[in-house]
């Protein structure tokens, strides 16, 4: 019975042990990230993105933008932005201008895809010539 006793003590005294680690961690001073805060940096974000999704990042042209905003009409509340340029595909061929969805989380650039027929269409354009002059790789001055 004593030993049982012991035994139910050390366990306790462990837990506790325990509890006040996880206590300590939940108290740290690193504050929980803001998932809509604003993008600032966007524009930087998505010249960094396009050589990771497009074939020859030279010659791209018609580049647009949208200001990164949330959709009042969206059940998800994210920024969201848009963008649209024609770039060259591997045979150097103009494909013609295809729109992407950007999605932002904590102020940062989480996710750019192609964009479905409508979720771009309130977008408000603006000149990209950033993307125009993107040159990435070898032959770059």
């Amino acid at each position: 019975m004593i030993c049982r006793l012991g035994i139910v003590a050390l366990i306790a005294v462990s837990l506790a042990g325990c509890g006040s680690s996880a206590l300590n961690f939940m108290s740290s001073s690193e504050k929980p990230v803001d998932p809509n805060l604003v993008p600032t940096n966007f524009k930087t974000e998505i010249l960094r993105t396009i050589p990771s999704i497009v074939e020859d990042q030279t010659g791209i042209r018609e580049a647009f933008y949208s200001e990164p905003m949330i959709d009042p009409k969206s059940s998800v509340s994210v920024y969201t932005s848009c963008v649209k340029f024609n770039a060259r595909n591997s045979l150097k061929q103009y494909s013609g201008s295809k729109t992407y969805i950007l999605y932002y989380y904590g102020g940062h650039l989480q996710q750019m895809v192609p964009a479905e027929q409508d979720q771009c269409r309130f977008a408000t354009y603006q000149p990209f010539p950033e993307v125009e002059r993107l040159c990435v790789g070898r032959g770059c001055s």
